[in-house]
């Protein structure tokens, strides 16, 4: 499955996970937004979980320069939920 990671504006990051729509997908998005919440990572205020969408909106409190550092520990979150 492809996680594909980019900015959405100025202070987001949008966490798609594939195409179409499915079950899996689905489950995954929630298990993500489950480990967001554990996680709780620095610049990270809100995310939008958008299940019929396949993605996830993840808001930052800081400047977009910050996307490139959120960027990878989005990914190995998103590559960890199954």
């Amino acid at each position: 499955m492809d996680i594909t990671i980019e900015p959405l504006g100025d202070l987001a990051i949008r966490v798609c996970f594939g195409e179409g729509i499915s079950e899996r997908i689905h489950k995954r998005i929630h298990q993500f937004t489950s480990m967001l919440d554990v996680s709780k990572i620095h610049g990270i205020v809100e995310w939008v979980p958008d299940t019929l969408i396949r993605f996830t909106e993840v808001s930052l409190d800081e400047a977009q320069s910050l996307y490139f550092k959120r960027r990878s520990l989005l990914k190995r979150l998103a590559l960890a939920a199954k």
